[in-house]
């Protein structure tokens, strides 16, 4: 229930020693700009910070765990056309094209110049 969550939230502010994250608060997500994208069923929530990520780390350990998994990973290679088909996606890239079921866009902060 949303004040057990709020409670341990509570707790987990104040006695993990937070000195430069901001702490935990409850979001009505029915007038909130977070609540936007979601279901109307979805009227409270909550906001919370929790860590520090170098993130170009972060991106290169996904992409090893996915390359494990079975991922083909192409790093700099520019990418020049993406098409939606009924088998996934056809990304045009260099001079070839790769077809793949699921598609992660990491352009970062050039996001819409990809899109």
């Amino acid at each position: 229930p949303f004040w057990l969550l709020r409670l341990g939230l509570f707790l987990y502010d104040h006695l993990g020693g937070r000195k430069i994250l901001k702490g935990s608060k409850a979001l009505n997500l029915l007038n909130h700009l977070w609540g936007t994208p979601l279901s109307g069923r979805y009227n409270k929530g909550f906001s919370f910070s929790d860590c520090w990520v170098e993130d170009s780390r972060l991106v290169i350990l996904n992409a090893m765990d996915a390359r494990e998994k079975g991922a083909e990973i192409k790093t700099h290679t520019p990418v020049t056309k993406i098409e939606e088909s009924e088998e996934g996606w056809a990304v045009r890239a260099a001079d070839q094209t790769f077809r793949a079921r699921a598609l992660v866009n990491a352009a970062g902060p050039w996001v819409s110049n990809l899109l």
